[in-house]
C-alpha cells in the first residue's frame, strides 16, 4: 500500500481503514454561529495555520450539504508554500 503510515490504520481484522481528522470549533458559551445563522470567526489565526497544514496532507475534505448551501466555502489549501 502506498499510503503514508500516519494516514491508515489497521482494524483488529487487518482492514485496512482511512485516518480520519474531524475539525469543529465553537465560541465559549457553546454557540457555532449567531442567531441570525450569520457565520462568525470563532478560531485564531493558529488554528487556521493547523487546519490549512491538515488540508494540505489530505486526500479530501468532506463538509454537510447545510454549510455548502449556506457558506459556500472554498475548501482549498490557502498557504501557497503548502499548494506545492
Amino acid at each position: 500500500m502506498s499510503l503514508m503510515p500516519s494516514f491508515v490504520r489497521k482494524s483488529s481484522n487487518s482492514v485496512v481503514r482511512p485516518f480520519i481528522f474531524i475539525n469543529s470549533a465553537m465560541s465559549t458559551d457553546g454557540k457555532i454561529a449567531t442567531k441570525e445563522r450569520r457565520q462568525t470567526k470563532i478560531s485564531g489565526s493558529l488554528d487556521f495555520k493547523r487546519v490549512d497544514v491538515l488540508r494540505a496532507k489530505s486526500d479530501a475534505v468532506m463538509v454537510g450539504i447545510g454549510t455548502v448551501i449556506s457558506d459556500d466555502p472554498s475548501l482549498t489549501v490557502k498557504s501557497p508554500k503548502l499548494r506545492e
